[in-house]
């Protein structure tokens, strides 16, 4: 991805919104204790539905592509709709508060329930490992904890498009010990330098417009990264799946799991499209545990098919949707 450029206009509107915003959050950090963090999320999310009111039908939608057979209750809807619109906060929230704990404290809110494999990743970083993970649960909070036990993870992302709002949110990044790395052309070289001696964790469950595979997703056609499966399929590095789950009362599970390439299949003779049909398969059976922990659900996950690309590549101006 280029990097974005904006009209002065653009700049003195994101400038005023993050001038607005960051305060607004550091405020509410210094007077929020961590266990609250949750529900408070939650009821800011409830009432920023009132402004907001397509985010819930896209969210109501998407259920229905994920349980095609299941009813949601208007109060059920509600309440995974207030979770997912409260989100964005709650990780901002929660990665104020774990930049001020120390790492014994930070280690009381997580539990890692398969202990062998941190360990075959600490094993095996130092060949270089690609490690699949998606907006579940607090995914820095996952680099966090990996960094600080001696695995060290850099992680790809997309540029915020508020400036100041992505640099306040790399700075919290570096606060917990998460190499940035941005999915840029002129990032590459520092991308592919990290990914021979360490490991890269990709987050890959977006709609993916550049030049996408399209694959079945919940058994419904969606569009996924090219370039991720390609750099996994270049680097022949191991792979692993890794993604934090919230339990409860700020508590976090911290799922690894090294064994996503069957041994009937191998790096050589799979396909993009072949690994990324197994990435997704996992991310399936991890969003199924509770939706609600899935931050895309409430996105157009769904929304640009092959022939709303088609149509928009012949005019760029318009809607890729």
């Amino acid at each position: 991805m280029a990097k974005r450029n904006f009209s002065n206009f653009q700049y003195i509107m994101m400038f005023i919104e993050a001038v607005f915003i960051l305060p607004l959050i550091n405020i509410i950090s210094v007077f929020c204790p961590y266990q609250k963090i949750y529900p408070l999320s939650k009821k800011i999310g409830s009432m920023l539905l009132i402004i907001t009111p397509n985010k819930k039908k896209t969210i109501s939608d998407n259920l229905a592509i994920i349980f095609p057979d299941k009813k949601y209750s208007d109060k059920e809807l509600k309440e995974i709709s207030s979770i997912i619109a409260g989100y964005e906060l709650r990780i901002l929230l929660e990665m104020i508060a774990f930049s001020r704990m120390n790492f014994q404290n930070l280690l009381s809110y997580v539990r890692i329930t398969q202990q062998d494999q941190v360990s075959a990743f600490y094993r095996t970083q130092s060949t270089g490992v690609v490690a699949f993970t998606l907006h579940y649960g607090n995914w820095e909070l996952l680099g966090s904890v990996l960094n600080h036990v001696g695995i060290p993870l850099a992680c790809l992302v997309e540029r915020q498009f508020n400036p100041w709002i992505d640099k306040y949110l790399q700075f919290l990044r570096q606060q917990l010990g998460i190499k940035v790395i941005y999915n840029e052309i002129s990032e590459m070289k520092a991308l592919l330098t990290y990914i021979k001696k360490g490991s890269v964790a990709l987050v890959a469950d977006q709609t993916y417009w550049f030049d996408p595979l399209f694959i079945p997703f919940f058994n419904k056609e969606a569009a996924v990264p090219q370039g991720t499966a390609s750099l996994a399929l270049k680097m022949k590095s191991k792979l692993c799946f890794g993604y934090s789950k919230y339990i409860t009362k700020g508590i976090y599970s911290i799922d690894l799991d090294m064994d996503i390439i069957s041994n009937n299949d191998s790096l050589d003779t799979l396909s993009m499209e072949q690994l990324m049909k197994i990435v997704y398969h996992r991310y399936e059976q991890i969003i199924l545990q509770d939706v609600a922990n899935w931050y895309t659900l409430g996105t157009d996950r769904w929304a640009l098919t092959k022939d709303s690309l088609k149509e928009w590549k012949k005019n760029p101006d318009s809607s890729r949707f």
